[in-house]
Order: structure tokens, then sequence, then C-alpha cells
């Protein structure tokens, strides 16, 4: 029961994306620098980090999985939690949270197949 390396990877960005966010927003004052200000309002900023194009559609098929799953996926990705604090949550055994990301892994190259992109097996 191995996990399918681009899906990994996308569940990797969505789990950064769910937590802080695509980047858009900018910081009200930098820590570094006393004298730097958010752009104006109005302005293009020269560079922008956004979301990486994948990351909406991989959301979208993680909605289309069970409950179940996607509570998995949540503790799984999202949090820093030890194997064992992970089936204590989700009520069940540690051999039972890798089948579940197992089963999204497939479920979820079953859904996006054929928007792999840039990644690859």
């Amino acid at each position: 029961m191995s996990r399918i390396d681009w899906v990994e990877l996308r569940l990797k960005d969505w789990a950064q994306w769910l937590m802080i966010g695509d980047g858009s927003g900018y910081s009200s004052k930098c820590t570094l620098h006393p004298e730097w200000s958010p752009p104006t309002p109005g302005t293009t900023p020269t560079m922008k980090v956004s979301a990486a194009s994948h990351v909406p559609e991989t959301h979208r098929a993680i909605k289309m999985l069970s409950e179940r799953l996607q509570q998995t996926l949540v503790l799984v990705y999202c949090t820093n939690l030890s194997q064992e604090d992970q089936a204590i949550r989700l009520a069940c055994q540690v051999g039972t949270v890798k089948a579940r990301v197992w089963t999204a892994h497939r479920e979820l190259a079953r859904l996006l197949k054929g928007s792999r992109g840039a990644f690859t097996e």
C-alpha cells in the first residue's frame, strides 16, 4: 500500500494552501525593515505568489470523497500528530489510518485522471 507520488505532491500543496492560504495577501507590517509598507491599493505588484493552479481542483476532488476520508486527509496532512495520535483522534487503528490514506490516494488518482499536469509517477 504505497502512496501515489503525484497525488502525494498534490495533497501536500493542498494542505499548505488549507493551512496558510495561497500567498495572495500582503502583510501590513514588515518586521525585517521598518520602512516597508504594503503596495498601494490599485497597483499591481511586480511579484505575487499565488497558489498552484492544481490546488482548487484537488480541493474539489477531496470534497467528493467520503467524510471519513476527508477527515483522515486533513488530520494526516494538516497536523503534526504522530500516527498513534492520528489513530486516537479518528478512533481507529494506525493500520486503518494508513489504509484510508491509501484509499484516498487511489480515489483521487481516479478523480484527477488526465489532469496531472507536470506531475509524474
